[in-house]
């Protein structure tokens, strides 16, 4: 069975089983779980049922188990304590607006696994000599580790009391108004460049979208940009917001 179309199913699948769950019970507890799930349920069932025995594709189902088991446990017990989120308070109660979303991010899911698939596909073997399996390990990690740095930065500043109704500007949010994106997007970059040596012809091209989609989804869509504006909204009338946003790098420390 073609690993792309494995992976499209249970994406959507799960997706609009999230949608249905969001809408009609008006919560977003299952939100931002069901979108590490859908990562980690399909890398798991297009590896088990397409080709267990290929070692390039059983190592990167094991970066995307990490990566989804960290992220959706960050943001299950997060959603918990917020009990919702406010990116979703004008969505919530419009079910073409809410489904819309539902079905980015299935799309999402599906073009960030890309790599993971097209290897599938193609039956590729393990090349363990490659530097870029390295270089793609290491830029892994460095996203991993700054991702969760910041979001535990995050959790903490947050749910401390002497901190209501600051805007957090502590450790990696000294330097970058948005750390635990710039981990984000080094996670995918190492996942291509994890994949880039076991991909042939076209597929090469193709699998940089995963990368590409998610910088553009968190640099243009879904991701700097509503969180800028939901800051602005909130602390846009104290000075030091205006001066922290002033002098401190949207994402890239001390270049943007």
């Amino acid at each position: 069975m073609d690993p792309l179309l494995i992976s499209a199913i249970l994406i959507f699948g799960l997706n609009a089983a999230g949608f249905l769950y969001g809408y009609f019970r008006q919560s977003d507890k299952l939100t931002d779980l069901m979108y590490s799930l859908s990562f980690a349920v399909a890398a798991v069932a297009m590896f088990l049922i397409v080709d267990p025995g290929n070692r390039t594709a059983a190592n990167m189902t094991l970066l995307v188990l990490i990566w989804a088991a960290r992220l959706g446990g960050y943001l299950f017990i997060r959603i918990h304590r917020m009990e919702k989120d406010d990116r979703f308070d004008d969505m919530r109660p419009n079910a073409f607006r809410l489904a819309m979303f539902w079905v980015l991010q299935a799309l999402t899911v599906w073009i960030v696994l890309l790599p993971l698939s097209l290897i599938l596909k193609g039956g590729s073997i393990w090349l363990s000599g490659s530097p870029l399996i390295l270089i793609g390990s290491i830029v892994w990690i460095s996203g991993l580790l700054i991702e969760t740095v910041a979001d535990w930065q995050k959790f903490n500043f947050r749910n401390s009391s002497v901190n209501k109704g600051r805007f957090v500007n502590v450790g990696l949010w000294k330097i970058s108004r948005h750390p635990n994106y710039l981990g984000e997007i080094l996670v995918w970059i190492g996942f291509y460049l994890f994949a880039l040596p076991a991909l042939q012809g076209p597929a090469i091209w193709i699998g940089l979208l995963s990368p590409l989609w998610i910088i553009f989804l968190l640099v243009r869509v879904s991701g700097i940009p509503l969180l800028e504006k939901s800051a602005d909204k909130r602390y846009g009338l104290q000075a030091g917001y205006q001066e922290y946003k002033r002098k401190t790098a949207l994402l890239i420390p001390y270049i943007w």
